[in-house]
């Protein structure tokens, strides 16, 4: 779930990126256009994330994503019991 939400919030900063790019440069003034354009980056961005945090949809995709871990776990220390495998640190 917080891979998507990141996911979100970078697509966003890309939206907003690439905006500034092909707007009129006022360096200093903030015009109406760039005030919409985050509300509208923000609002997209909150509901979204509320649909996948209240939604039927979004439990089911979160209790997936956290099965797929447990499941994940439970492989590596039956590996790590039966062939003597150890986990690589998280960071690599």
């Amino acid at each position: 779930m917080n891979g998507i939400l990141y996911l979100l919030i970078g697509g966003c900063l890309a939206g907003v990126a690439a905006l500034a790019f092909f707007q009129e440069q006022h360096i200093g003034r903030i015009s109406s256009s760039d005030v919409v354009a985050s509300v509208v980056f923000l609002s997209a961005l909150a509901a979204t994330a509320c649909m996948l945090i209240y939604s039927r949809r979004g439990r089911k995709l979160w209790s997936r994503l956290e099965q797929k871990a447990i499941d994940e776990d439970d492989r590596v220390r039956t590996n790590a019991r039966t062939k003597g495998e150890v986990r690589p640190p998280l960071g690599s």
